[in-house]
């Protein structure tokens, strides 16, 4: 795992802890280039499901 992936996992792990989901699709973007088309599929469940 890289530096920036170890990052953003983290930083995704604190945003729905928190549940101040408000940059939540902004760090979407982020992983998105990084992440095969499952996980892809795998965040975006994760994103419909913190996003009201």
């Amino acid at each position: 795992m890289t530096e920036k992936m170890f990052i953003l996992l983290q930083s995704l792990v604190t945003i729905c802890q928190s549940l101040d989901t408000s940059g939540l699709v902004d760090l979407e973007s982020e992983f998105w280039q990084l992440l095969s088309k499952q996980e892809k599929e795998l965040l975006r469940i994760l994103v419909k499901i913190y996003q009201p």
